[in-house]
């Protein structure tokens, strides 16, 4: 698996989940932020409405005691000191003719009114010598109308401030969650790749490997010790099912060896051609239980596996010279083809494993018949023992690995029904894949041996 981090990160359904709820929560945040400012600057302009209305009172109370005269120079009049200063902009008579105290010239806006102000207001923006002034026109006696003005740079200027502030939350916590997914979601996924690894192990033979347990007190370390309780539980089961399959093939195997010894004795004393028998049998019995030893061992993964360098094509060469005399007797063609296949392993079970295949091979195929192996690297490094005999129901493919398993077609042809459950342990122990096919007519079993290094 080469995937990258970052692929296997967005491919975790949890960390898919943080970011989506993540998401939904900063998009509401963003909605509540957005709202939030546009009533604080409603609210802000609204102020400045009501400073208007109250320099309307004070102009014409002003006015009232110093009548304001486009004619002549006036003071300019200002309530306050500083930036929020009232401005007296224009005074001019209503026939037309005007005067402008400060220079102050009418600016363009997209938008005809200031914020906050209806469309029947008075008031409009204006700007002179680069400040900014929210302007309001009211009508004096007898015949004039002048145009009053506050200086709203300081609102402009906390309006931008407020909208970067905004901005920059915004953007900082959009951060700050994109990094807290990121981190969740690798430690989920780390955890979640420990189990993986653990499962990995054990369907491997490790039966020994557990999950590791960090703080014990997480949803994921309590599953890990359901987990590790689990598997120290079927361990448990298997290592009393091996102890008692182990008591039993060594029970029997024992009386069997002292059966056959005295039963040579006897043979020494008498022409026995039915101790022969006796002797041969009980022979077969241990080999059957000896074959049940080596694959409980190998399927527990108890077994002390060779790790050598293994040339597959002299492995199977030297199989060829045991068995080709015993394929000539029956007048089968027998034929190695291929090439050097090399690979890692133990060397003796991979004889005992091939072996196995020839020897169903030899029992199964007809005078006349063909048996070969064929080594092979084009699609991988392959092993194949093709029969012509009567192969294999598609649907018993499965069954005849199985222990003592023997299709009712073969239950005459002498055998234990051991033999490919054998070469299936074997396969597994050394991660070879094992399949059957149809060899049309007979059967072609498939080895897929590891790649090496």
């Amino acid at each position: 698996m080469s995937s990258r981090p970052s692929e296997k990160l967005w491919r975790s359904s949890s960390f898919r989940i943080t970011v989506l709820y993540l998401g939904l929560s900063w998009l509401t945040l963003a909605i509540v932020m957005l709202f939030m400012y546009q009533h604080v600057r409603s609210q802000l302009w609204q102020g400045i409405h009501a400073q208007l209305d109250q320099d309307v009172v004070r102009i014409e109370r002003f006015h009232q005691r110093q009548p304001l005269d486009p004619d002549r120079p006036l003071p300019v009049y200002n309530s306050e000191q500083g930036s929020e200063r009232l401005w007296i902009l224009e005074v001019k008579r209503r026939n037309g003719d005007h005067k402008i105290y400060t220079g102050a010239k009418p600016r363009t806006f997209s938008i005809a009114r200031p914020p906050g102000f209806g469309r029947d207001s008075e008031a409009m923006l204006m700007e002179e010598g680069g400040h900014l002034f929210i302007t309001r026109r009211i009508s004096l006696p007898p015949n004039l109308t002048a145009r009053i003005g506050r200086n709203v740079d300081y609102l402009y200027a906390l309006d931008a401030a407020l909208r970067g502030a905004i901005i920059s939350g915004l953007l900082l916590t959009l951060l700050l969650s994109l990094a807290g997914a990121i981190l969740l979601g690798r430690r989920t996924v780390r955890r979640l790749n420990d189990i993986n690894r653990l499962c990995a192990d054990i369907v491997a033979g490790h039966m020994d490997k557990r999950v590791p347990v960090e703080t014990g007190r997480d949803d994921y370390d309590r599953l890990a010790l359901s987990i590790n309780l689990m598997l120290d539980r079927i361990q448990q089961l298997m290592h009393s099912i091996q102890q008692v399959s182990d008591n039993i093939a060594h029970d029997l195997k024992t009386p069997l060896a002292r059966l056959r010894a005295r039963l040579e004795l006897i043979r020494q004393d008498q022409d026995g051609e039915v101790m022969d028998e006796v002797m041969a049998e009980a022979d077969r019995m241990m080999v059957m239980f000896n074959a049940l030893l080596r694959i409980g061992r190998l399927e527990a993964g108890s077994a002390q596996l060779k790790r050598d360098h293994i040339d597959m094509l002299a492995l199977v060469n030297d199989l060829a010279e045991l068995y080709e005399p015993l394929f000539e007797d029956k007048g089968i063609r027998f034929q190695v083809v291929g090439q050097g296949l090399p690979t890692q392993g133990d060397p003796d079970l991979w004889f005992q494993a091939l072996g196995n295949l020839l020897d169903n091979a030899l029992k199964y195929t007809p005078e006349g018949g063909e048996v070969s192996i064929r080594l092979q690297s084009s699609s991988g490094q392959t092993i194949e023992v093709i029969d012509r005999g009567p192969g294999i129901a598609p649907e018993q493919r499965e069954q005849v690995f199985e222990r003592f398993f023997r299709a009712e077609a073969h239950r005459q042809t002498e055998g234990f029904g051991l033999g490919l459950s054998l070469v299936r342990a074997v396969a597994h122990i050394h991660r070879a894949e094992l399949s059957l096919h149809d060899a049309k007519p007979g059967l072609r079993v498939r080895i897929q041996l590891p790649s090496v290094g």
